[in-house]
């Protein structure tokens, strides 16, 4: 029974995991096609290069977060690495973000960026265990 018990913990640590890394991923994604949509992306005139860049970054960080999730659903070897990579990915992310967004004076949004970076941190450390 407890075996069973431990796969049941197991399998919804798994989904957990799987589900933050696509709903972040398309969030990321969402996120900046709605900003350069509205035009919200000042940068663009004063500093396009390292936007671009940092746009760049992030749609590589979605990008592994949506591949990671994927393999986690359909329970693939490969998950494990490409999730902690994509974790990582997005830890960074995060604490630059946070950082912008002091500096912006939006705190909600300091609020939202710094709870995904903990929630990331916290996903690295479980995913190490293993």
């Amino acid at each position: 029974m407890s075996q069973r018990r431990g796969s049941r913990v197991s399998d919804a640590v798994r989904l957990f995991r799987a589900g933050f890394s696509i709903i972040v991923g398309i969030a990321l994604i969402a996120t900046w096609v709605r900003w350069i949509a509205i035009g919200a992306v000042p940068e663009w005139t004063t500093r396009p290069v390292r936007v671009a860049f940092h746009i760049g970054a992030e749609m590589l960080t979605a990008a592994t977060l949506l591949v990671a999730g994927y393999g986690l659903l359909r329970s693939r070897r490969w998950a494990a690495g490409w999730h902690i990579a994509s974790l990582g990915l997005l830890l960074y992310a995060t604490i630059e973000g946070t950082g912008y967004y002091s500096a912006a004076g939006q705190p909600a949004m300091v609020v939202a960026t710094a709870a995904t970076g903990i929630v990331a941190f916290a996903l690295i450390l479980v995913a190490a265990r293993r």
